[in-house]
Parts: C-alpha cells; structure tokens; sequence
C-alpha cells in the first residue's frame, strides 16, 4: 500500500510538472515574434478594441505593426487612433482616455482625479514614445527648421498618413533658388527622395 501511494505520488509529480512545461510551451508560442504591450483604458469598463479584437486592461502581445484602436462606452465620445509597435520601442503602451460628453462622465472623474492624473503620465510617456518613431522614420526634422536668406526649409506632419509618423517638408523660397533648397537637404545628409515635398507659391501649370 505504502509503495503504490508513492507511485500515485510520483506520478501525480509528475503529471504537474510536464502540464507546467506544456503550459510553459504554449505561452512561448503564443507569443513568439510579439511584442509585449502595456495596455491602459480609462474609463476601466469601457470596451476597448485593437484591430476588432476585445482587449482589457493589462499585457497584450502584438507582432510589430500598425493597429487601429478603438473604445467607447455611453456618456463619451467614441474613440479610434492607429497606433504603431516598433521593436524599437522601449515598454510600449497603449494609453486610451476618453473623453466623457455626459454628466456622469464629469462625475466619474471627478471620482478619479488621482487616476486621472496618473494615466496622463503615461499619456505624456505614449507621447515621448509616438515622437521619437516620427523621429527615426524622418531623421531630416532633427535639423529643421532651417533658414537663410533666400529660403526656408520646414515640415508639418502628413494628413495622409493615420499614424502620424509621416511629415511632408516644406520649402519656402523664390522660383530661382527652390533647387537650392532640395540641395541643402543632400548637403545636410539626407535624400530628398525619401520625403514628400511641397514648395510653397508653386502653382503646377498642368493644373491651370
């Protein structure tokens, strides 16, 4: 009797380990190629989608890429950015506060301050995160602007692009020294044929 407990014993052992290394395994699989991505919502009830999947608060493991995040709930107003994972990124977030249109919203946070206060911190971090990938895709605006005499060289960020991370560079200078422009961008390092240019005043005459 007393061996076949230590049998029972053993291979309930047993048995517990290899479901902790299968568990173990699935979880590596689960997440390989993935990014692990701190996920914030505020108001917490509030459904919260990425991509149209449901995520809650807490870790969610996204491959690199872009994802459109959206989250709502009655009393606010509806909420939808695109948001980029880059591997670059240092413990990326996604931080979502909405923006309350109701008595109720003014009420919960008023509840909240301190809540409140703490996600804008990381609202601010989110923030530092999306300049700094703008930054590495556009490496050219760590030298902007810049101006002399006969033109100026600028950018704005590009309506076209729902991440944010494309800039359009804008040149102001007379017709004669719009090449001189382009040229100080190559002199500055930088291929100008990496950038969506505009040249303010130029009318196209194909347009006409």
């Amino acid at each position: 009797m007393q061996r076949s407990t230590k049998l029972l014993l053993g291979l309930g052992i047993v048995l517990i380990i290899g479901l902790f290394v299968a568990a173990n395994v699935r979880n590596r699989l689960h997440t390989a190629g993935k990014i692990a991505v701190s996920v914030y919502v505020l108001p917490e009830d509030a459904t919260l989608k990425i991509n149209g999947a449901v995520y809650s608060e807490g870790t969610a493991y996204l491959k690199p890429g872009d994802y459109t995040v959206t989250a709502s709930k009655p009393g606010y107003n509806d909420y939808s950015r695109v948001y980029s994972i880059d591997p670059a990124t240092k413990k990326p977030i996604i931080d979502v506060i909405l923006e309350g249109n109701s008595s109720a919203a003014v009420e919960y946070f008023a509840e909240h301050h301190d809540l409140l206060y703490q996600r804008q911190g990381l609202g601010a971090q989110q923030a530092q995160q999306r300049s700094a990938l703008i930054t590495a895709k556009n490496p050219l605006i760590q030298q902007l602007p810049y101006d002399n005499l006969v033109y100026t060289i600028g950018y704005q960020a590009d309506p076209s692009d729902p991440t944010g991370q494309s800039v359009i560079i804008d040149i102001d200078a007379a017709e004669g020294y719009r090449n001189a422009a382009v040229d100080k961008i190559r002199e500055l390092g930088y291929d100008p044929a990496d950038y969506k240019i505009t040249f303010e005043g130029y009318v196209n005459p194909f347009s006409l």
